[in-house]
């Protein structure tokens, strides 16, 4: 086993380049929510508080419009170092994951053994939805390693309590908030349950933990007194003009369902055969659309049970509005045959898995290509169902993520307990099974974290059955 735990890393390596080139390959457009970024980018490397671009829909508007300050900041600084090229942004986003993903492979490493960080950040790799990020012009990218920046920090903490890492998480949580301000929260309830933890520890103090506020607010305000110059108002959760407007009546910045005509066109535009032209003609009319609206739940108690119950519309077979607040309609992405033939197709990889954990319990050989080939013939040779590994993908991470949870809080792991604790918040504010794939992706180096934790030490706790028996 020695001799072949010297060549994880460069084998993790070789395949994080491999995948990345065919993921770039056919790097997605920057449109949409990526191009307001890209907007923002070019204004803030041209000293510009205002978005000049050719696009009626965003030239004139303020860059404090729509998003906070952080993630176009970074690509700006690209900007002004290379020129303004999203192909740049790509590059520099490739260098920063493949970071974070060897600051996961220590912290695995450090939690379980070689193998079991080996197997981890090898499933993360081939995990497409996280690869995928890296070719595309979004926050949640940037958010996936800075929050990876903060754990790693706080890890630190864990293993040395030297406080100036305390410090060093504290910043990279501010500059994660600059870039998602969903993390306020997550933030607020990870503080308030380190002071109560430390505060019977003794280190950090209760002097080093208001000088880490400090420095959260001190990232901060900064970008609140320049929205307060442009807008006029105070606000401390979601500071750009949408929630500067709310209750003004403003029909631009309030959200609403949108016409029947214009989402019928929308959606149509998306169909590629005439078959699914003429199936969509005959279903998609405007009682069906009403009944649509009708089902759902933007605000109130029925928005967050619609993200509890996300899972089973992750993959659709019919059309469907997102969740929570999201008023976009979203048709069918998985037919019902495509469905099954990934579930089979994957319980098939799941059944070569489970031959590789017998092998090695009862032989005590180490067929690590039993567990990894699947893998990488899922990724490779199958890519007209992405989505359906997907599926299993995010089965088998909440599976293991259990044993995960269990054998922390036995142990009483304080770092494994205070991911626990980020996955709750992400949980009340977001869901993991968001059916736009980039959304629950800012949090998943939490769950492989506890994934890889929980599958070793069911591991040692059958290896240590089994050596009872044989004794």
């Amino acid at each position: 086993m020695q001799k072949l735990s010297r060549f994880y890393l460069p084998i993790l390596f070789l395949v994080f380049m491999a995948m990345n080139l065919r993921i770039n390959l056919h790097p997605e457009e920057v449109r949409k929510d990526a191009f307001y970024y890209h907007c923002v980018a070019e204004a803030l490397a041209g000293n510009s508080s205002t978005v000049i671009n050719t696009n009626p829909s965003y030239h004139g508007r303020d860059i404090g419009d729509i998003i906070l300050p952080g993630y176009p900041f970074v690509a700006s600084l690209v900007y002004r170092l290379f020129g303004v090229n999203p192909n740049y942004i790509f590059l520099f986003q490739f260098l920063l994951t493949g970071i974070a993903l060897f600051l996961i492979h220590r912290m695995l490493r450090a939690l379980t053994s070689d193998f079991w960080a080996f197997l981890g950040c090898l499933w993360l790799i081939t995990y497409r939805p996280f690869l995928r990020t890296i070719s595309s012009f979004y926050l949640e990218n940037a958010t996936l390693w800075m929050l990876v920046f903060a754990l790693y920090a706080f890890f630190r903490l864990y293993q040395t309590r030297r406080i100036h890492f305390f410090y060093l998480y504290s910043l990279a949580f501010a500059v994660l908030i600059t870039f998602n301000n969903r993390f306020i929260f997550h933030y607020a309830v990870v503080t308030v349950a380190v002071f109560i933890y430390f505060l019977r520890k003794g280190e950090p103090t209760f002097r080093h933990q208001l000088f880490s506020g400090l420095l959260v607010l001190l990232v901060l305000l900064p970008w609140h007194i320049r929205q307060h110059h442009t807008y006029g108002r105070w606000v401390v959760f979601s500071p750009f003009a949408t929630s500067y407007s709310q209750g003004e009546g403003d029909p631009l910045l309030t959200k609403a369902y949108k016409p029947f005509d214009e989402v019928y066109e929308s959606l149509y535009n998306k169909l590629n055969s005439n078959r699914e032209r003429k199936e969509f003609e005959q279903l998609f009319t405007p009682e069906y659309y009403d009944a649509l609206k009708e089902h759902h739940h933007p605000n109130g108690a029925g928005k967050y049970l619609s993200r509890l119950t996300g899972f089973f519309n992750l993959y659709r077979t019919s059309y469907a509005f997102g969740f929570g607040d999201d008023y976009r309609v979203s048709g069918p992405n998985l037919s019902k045959t495509q469905l099954f033939l990934g579930w089979a197709f994957n319980l098939a990889i799941l059944l070569l898995f489970m031959g590789y954990l017998f092998f090695r319990r009862y032989y005590g050989s180490q067929p690590v290509l039993v567990s990894v080939v699947p893998w990488g013939l899922v990724v490779f040779l199958l890519p007209g169902f992405y989505q359906s590994t997907d599926l299993i993908n995010i089965g088998l991470l909440f599976a293991a993520c259990i044993p995960g949870i269990y054998f922390a809080w036995k142990q009483k792991n304080t770092f494994l307990l205070f991911c626990i604790l980020l996955v709750g918040a992400h949980m009340v504010l977001h869901s993991y099974t968001h059916f736009i794939t980039r959304y629950r992706l800012t949090v998943l180096p939490l769950l492989f974290l506890l994934a890889m934790f929980g599958l070793s030490e069911l591991n040692k706790t059958f290896a240590a059955k089994r050596d009872s028996h044989a004794v």
